[in-house]
This record gives C-alpha cells, sequence and structure tokens, in this order.
C-alpha cells in the first residue's frame, strides 16, 4: 500500500535499510503511528542496513513492515500522506504512515484463514539450479483470524485478533572457503582455524580459495495477539483500550560473508498497550487523550557446528582463560573469502511512554482551532558480550598478510560494560487554524515546535562529547551536542474549490511548510565505543595471539580512548522545506485525475565524517564526527487517474516523474577513508532516485459463495509496479490481494514482490 503511493521509492542496489522513501527523503524520516501513538524505535544509524530501530526513529520496530506492529486483518484503516502540511503532523518530515485499529460493534462479526505455501509450486532457485541442486524446502503456514462484538449492547465492545507465522525460508550458500590444498600446506598452529569452515564441494578459485555450496532452509516462527476494548463512559465521552503481543524467533545459517556453519539464533518480544479517552463538550469542543506504553526486547547468540564438514573450534583455542563462548564473542575474516564469528549473548530492550493529547475547537463557524502535545520517552538497555576478539587477514594465500603466512593486517580485543542505558526524549506542540475564508477557500496555517535533546544515560557512565579544551579533548560533563530550543516550523496550506457541479468538481490545493527532523544521526553509535568499552587494537600481529595480546583490556579505558564517535558542538536539527500544489479534477462520477508537483530542499542534513587525530596530547586516536554538512533536492511530477467502471470493478493508475539529488543518501555517509579531510561529499542522485515510477492497479469483487459464515473469494486485488532508472531494467513490485473491504472498496493488501 505504502508503495503505491505517488513519490514512493526504495533504494537501489540493496543501498537502502528496508524502508522507504518519499519525496526524495531519507527512509529513516518516516514517522509511523498506531491508534495516535509512536510506533518509531531511538537511535540506529539510519545508514545501510540499519534494520530494526534504523536511522534515529524513523524505522517502526521491524525495519519497515507493519507485521509487527498490527495484524492486517485488525487494521480499520491505513493512511500515508507524504505532504503533510498542517502542523499537527511532524517530529520527522517524511512521510506520516497513520494506522487505525478495528474494533468491536453491536453485532458478532469475524473471519479466520488459513494462506500456505510450499515449494511445490516455485521454480529452483537460479544458483542452485545451475550447480545441479534440488529445490531448497520452503514451507509458510500463516493461520490467523479476527473476532468482535457488544459485551454490552450499545456500550462496551470487544475485539480479538490472532495470527501465528510458520515459515521455513530457502537459501543458496555459494561461500568461498579455504581450499585442500590450503588446508594441507597450514602451519599446526593455523590448522584448526581452516578446518572450522565447511569443506569445499565446488569449484577451484585460485589464491588458495574454494567453493562451497549448498542449500538450505532456516526456520521462524512468530505469533500476532491483540485485545482492543471501547467503552462508552457517557454521552459525551468514549474510551478505549487495546493490548498487542508478538514474540518471535528465527534460526539462520550464515551465507556468502558468513560461514553456513555459523547458526544465529535470535527472538524477540513486543508488547504495546494503549488506552484512550474522547470527551466532547457542551460547546463542540473535543479533547482526546492517548496515552502508550510499549516493551519490545530482542536477543541474539551465535554458535560454531559441523555443517559441511567444518570442525568447530573450541573455546581455549580463541579466549583467555576464564572467557567462554557464552561470555566472549570471536570473529575471523578473510578479504576475499567467507569468514566466521560466533559467541556471544546480547540482547536490547526499549521502552516508551508515548502521550498525545489535541484540543479541538471552533471559533464563529469559520476557524476550526486545533492544538496538541507529543511527549515521548524511550528507555533502552542494551546488554553486551563483555569480551570480543577479532582478527583480519588479506586473503587465503599469496600475500604479505595473508591466512597462511600468520601474519595478519590487524587484530582487536575488546572489553565491554555488560549493559548500557540510553535514553531519548522527545517533546512537540503545535498550534493550528483551518479558517474557512471563503464558500469554496479553505485556509490551513500554524506552528509547530519540536524539542528534542541529545540522548544520554540514566545510569553508568555518560557519554563523551567534545570538550571546548584542547587538552581534555573530550568530556563526559555536558551533552553530545546543545539542545536545539528553536526549532519552531511555520505551515501553510490552501484548498480552493473552483468547480462544485456534482460529478464534475475542480479543486486546487497548495502547501508550503518547514519540518525539523530528529536530527539523532548514528550518535546512538557513541554508546558502543568509550567510554563504555576499552579496545586494543594490533596491526600486523601474528597470529595466534599471546596470552598477553588475548587478555581483557582494563576498564575503564585510559587515554588515548581508541575511536570514538559523538556529535559536532554545532551539531543543528535538519530541515526539509517542503512545498506541494495539486490540481483535481472530477469527469463524471467515479472518474479522478489527479496532477500534483511536489518539490523538497533539505539542509543542515546528518553525515559523519571519521578523521585521525592531531597532536600527541590528543583523548583519542580516530573520531567519528556526526555534523550537519550534507543537502538534497527533490522535484517531482505525480499524476493520478482512477476510474470506477462499475460496483464491482475499479482501478487505479498513477505516473511519477522525479529527479533526487544529494551529497548524501544516509546520516552514515562520507565515514570511510578519513573522506572529512578532503571536505564535503560530491553532490549527485540519489541511492533513491527514480526517474519514472508508473502503477496499475485494480479492485474485482466478484459474486461470493453465501453461506450463514463464510464469503469465499469476494474481492480479488491486482496491483502492478513499475520502475526505472538510468540503465537500469524495470522492478516488478508484485501482485496484491485485498485481505480487508468496505462495500467494493479494498482498504488492505498485502503484496508479494519479486525483481
Amino acid at each position: 500500500l505504502i508503495l503505491m503511493a505517488p513519490g514512493v521509492t526504495s533504494a537501489a542496489g540493496g543501498k537502502g535499510d528496508g524502508g522507504f522513501n518519499a519525496n526524495g527523503l531519507r527512509s529513516n524520516t518516516n514517522y509511523y503511528t498506531i491508534d495516535g501513538v509512536s510506533m518509531n524505535q531511538a537511535g540506529g544509524s539510519g545508514g545501510g542496513p540499519g534494520g530494526p530501530g534504523g536511522g534515529g526513529g524513523g524505522v517502526p520496530p521491524d525495519g519497515g513492515a507493519s507485521s509487527e506492529m498490527i495484524n492486517i486483518d485488525a487494521m480499520q484503516e491505513m493512511k500515508v500522506q507524504t505532504a503533510s502540511i498542517a502542523p499537527e503532523f511532524g517530529r520527522s518530515p517524511g512521510a506520516q504512515v497513520v494506522m487505525t485499529s478495528r474494533g468491536g460493534g453491536n453485532d458478532f462479526h469475524g473471519s479466520v484463514y488459513y494462506y500456505k505455501r510450499s515449494d511445490e509450486f516455485d521454480a529452483n532457485d537460479w544458483f542452485a539450479n545451475s550447480g545441479g541442486y534440488p529445490r531448497a524446502k520452503e514451507r509458510q503456514d500463516r493461520p490467523g483470524g479476527v473476532f468482535g462484538g457488544p459485551i454490552v449492547k450499545r456500550k462496551t465492545f470487544f475485539f480479538v485478533s490472532f495470527e501465528r507465522l510458520a515459515l521455513q525460508s530457502p537459501e543458496t550458500v555459494v561461500a568461498d572457503v579455504p581450499d585442500p590444498a590450503s588446508r594441507n600446506a597450514a602451519p599446526s598452529a593455523l590448522a584448526p582455524y581452516l578446518k572450522a569452515f565447511p569443506y569445499p564441494n565446488g569449484a577451484e578459485l585460485g589464491s588458495g580459495a574454494a567453493e562451497y555450496r549448498a542449500v538450505l532452509s532456516n526456520p521462524s516462527h512468530s505469533n500476532s495477539e491483540s485485545l482492543r476494548l471501547d467503552h462508552t463512559l457517557s454521552q459525551h465521552t468514549t474510551l478505549f483500550a487495546r493490548y498487542s503481543l508478538t514474540p518471535a524467533n528465527s534460526v539462520q545459517r550464515g551465507s556468502q560473508v558468513v560461514t553456513p556453519n555459523i547458526i544465529q539464533n535470535r527472538s524477540s518480544r513486543s508488547q504495546l498497550a494503549t488506552t484512550g479517552i474522547t470527551h466532547v463538550f457542551e460547546d463542540g469542543s473535543v479533547n482526546d487523550l492517548r496515552v502508550n506504553y510499549s516493551d519490545s526486547s530482542a536477543s541474539g547468540y551465535s554458535t560454531m557446528d559441523t555443517y559441511g564438514g567444518a570442525v568447530p573450534l573450541t573455546d581455549s583455542l580463541v579466549f583467555p582463560s576464564g572467557i567462554t563462548s557464552s561470555t566472549g564473542s570471536f570473529s575471523l575474516s578473510v578479504l576475499g573469502a567467507a569468514g566466521y564469528s560466533y559467541g556471544g549473548r546480547n540482547a536490547n530492550r526499549q521502552q516508551q511512554v508515548n502521550v498525545v493529547d489535541s484540543f479541538t475547537t471552533s471559533v464563529r463557524e469559520t476557524h476550526h482551532v486545533k492544538a496538541g502535545v507529543d511527549y515521548r520517552e524511550q528507555l533502552r538497555t542494551s546488554e553486551r558480550t563483555p569480551y570480543s576478539a577479532s582478527v583480519s587477514f588479506d586473503g587465503i594465500t599469496g600475500k604479505t598478510e595473508s591466512l597462511l603466512t600468520a601474519l595478519a593486517l590487524n587484530g582487536q580485543v575488546s572489553s565491554n560494560l555488560a549493559a548500557v542505558y540510553p535514553t531519548y526524549l522527545n517533546l512537540s506542540a503545535y498550534a493550528q487554524d483551518t479558517w474557512r475564508a471563503t464558500e469554496r477557500t479553505t485556509v490551513t496555517y500554524g506552528l509547530r515546535w519540536d524539542l528534542n535533546p541529545a540522548p544520554t544515560t540514566r545510569s553508568g557512565p555518560k557519554p563523551f562529547a567534545l570538550s571546548d579544551s584542547t587538552i581534555a579533548g573530550v568530556t563526559q560533563n555536558q551533552p553530545i551536542y546543545p539542545t536545539r530550543w528553536a526549532n519552531i516550523a511555520p505551515r501553510f496550506g490552501v484548498a480552493y474549490l473552483s468547480d462544485d457541479t456534482p460529478g464534475r468538481e475542480m479543486l486546487l490545493r497548495a502547501g508550503v511548510g518547514m519540518f525539523y527532523d530528529l536530527g539523532y544521526g548514528v550518535v546512538d553509535s557513541a554508546f558502543s565505543g568509550a567510554p563504555y568499552s576499552s579496545v586494543r587494537t594490533m596491526s600486523e600481529v601474528t597470529y595466534p595471539f599471546s596470552a598477553s595480546e588475548l587478555a581483557p583490556p582494563t576498564l575503564p579505558p585510559s587515554r588515548p580512548y581508541g575511536q570514538i564517535t559523538t556529535g559536532g558542538p554545532d551539531l543543528v536539527s535538519p530541515v526539509v522545506y517542503q512545498i506541494n500544489g495539486t490540481w483535481e479534477k472530477n469527469f463524471g462520477p467515479g472518474q479522478t485525475l489527479i496532477v500534483g508537483a511536489s518539490a523538497t530542499r533539505g539542509r543542515n542534513l546528518m553525515r559523519t565524517a571519521t578523521q585521525p587525530s592531531f597532536g600527541s596530547s590528543s583523548a583519542y586516536q580516530i573520531l567519528r564526527e556526526v555534523s550537519n554538512g550534507a543537502q538534497s533536492s527533490y522535484n517531482g511530477l505525480q499524476v493520478q487517474f482512477r476510474k470506477r467502471f462499475s460496483n464491482n470493478f475499479q482501478t487505479q493508475l498513477s505516473y511519477t516523474w522525479a529527479r533526487s539529488m544529494d551529497s548524501s543518501s544516509n546520516d552514515a555517509g562520507f565515514g570511510g577513508g578519513f573522506a572529512s579531510l578532503f571536505g564535503a561529499g560530491e553532490r549527485g542522485p540519489s541511492d533513491y532516485d527514480v526517474k519514472h515510477s508508473v502503477n496499475l492497479s485494480g479492485s474485482i469483487r466478484l459474486p461470493a459463495a453465501k453461506g450463514p459464515f463464510f464469503y469465499l473469494l469476494q474481492h480479488w486485488y491486482l496491483d502492478f509496479t513499475a520502475s526505472a532508472r538510468s540503465g537500469l531494467p524495470f522492478d516488478i513490485q508484485g501482485v496484491s490481494t485485498c485481505t480487508s473491504s468496505s462495500g467494493s472498496t479494498c482498504s488492505s493488501t498485502t503484496t508479494s514482490s519479486a525483481n
């Protein structure tokens, strides 16, 4: 549904973080709400595969999909607003994805379903087929259902939903591992580390490497359960409460980069409780209060087994005395080949309290005034592996620092605090007036204020900030960056009904606004390095490490602190300027054409500069400084045509022409190679620059097999999307199936995508 909105694209070439980009803005600027409260997670980098929490609060818990937030059959309505001029929308300048849960009514209604998928209906994977391997096992079983009705007629209602997903995901592995000759030539001290790779069963690749190929399936399970209660307290006051629980777990073997004898075990549990009370005063004014508490946790660990003929490493080979794979992690990487990383147990927990209140009233029947506040506090707990060791080599053989020479490119040994407690606080307030200036003209204007202090910790040592003193270098007595108190954003929009002839209406809309972003960038990484970790780095070091080299560094770390990440002292909030205009015309009942133009300009966008220290008294060796300095621009023409041929058949065609340019497409841009020494990056097409995008969709309502309980195959929904970048083929986004409908209109779909 999101991808069907004009102006929405996704990054090319795997450069994105699993989210989407609206009107040329980064994917971590989108904002998700359910029943009026936030579903975004704080922290994360927002660059590259950010995964959960990516990008300073711009991605929902599962990185972009809504499955962890709400069962699709429990969703009443979903809106995707890519140009939200009204001041009530904000905190992030991207698309506003607004979801509302379903409630019960005076009659009992429910549905059950079972979705099944099997490899019996699939073609073989290309890589498996080319190697002569059979199809990997694929299974998807998704039973579920919803049921709602009255507890007390016309007063108290309930609605429950349940869905379980059991999945076997197929994967074809093609990993580069040491060949038999390399294994035989390895010195006795290194032999166990080569035997820890799966034994090759494919082609010889040269330079001591050969292919290991396999087909495998990774299992995962998840449940989604929710209960909503609605109650009428009085003629003027209504109350609702909703609770949802989503536990999940998965087991995944490595692939091309991590050898398949490494098993990654992950589990998560998300629960959310939201209550809301709406009161209508005697004069017609409305106050709407929402209070939310959510608790999400995730944990994981990795183990090494004998898959593919590998011989697992023993703890005594890679860890010092007293450290095991439960309290330590080890990784070995080889440039140009696969590596392995295992051990350690880590866990993250995020608790959120979100209070949202709005008050709406009318003044002289021509002014619809609305004001509100939004308070959000997010408490994270990051449990880390106390000890870690890693080593890197330049290939398997043939180079000075290759694996067989026992001379490593570099090695690293770290001691880490067992737990870190980052805290994020956000406060927003707005006031707006929707003024009916004339019979045909409506004007919306107002201001929004956002306050986003720098994240800190509620327990333990504070993160490092850059100090004004060149001698000290860093300090823990001030925030990572100054609080931005003056983030006040004006907004203005106008709508004009130029023709009110029934069936021939014509409407003109225009808007301009200023939007501030949270401005976290990758400062969440400030809670990963010093003072929370003590790192010993060694270059061109002989491997295996000696006992003294394996010894855990002391905590807290001493100067110089190695690499630290922090915000610049003059860091300000990114700001986005948006302007848009649309022309909407009805050509008879059920036939609408919308032509729009949209432009955005991003200023003071986040980027991360990495540079070495200068001078013998420096407090650190490497500095990753989050700063402003990136810019973006987007210009787009968006056309949408909707036609209802009958009560049972309707179509929608949309086309977008756009140009998205920037000097960094994510917050982590310019991080490598000490790029900050050479100034800002060059301006060019964004990673998500899509020049042409076409979407054609249709909804068909078929005659149903009716009975006392079931309506079968009543709605089908077909969707085709194509997008083109310069020199790249079209992407087929997939076919969608209607999962929820009202009358002859499809309100929810599920989509299967393929490139």
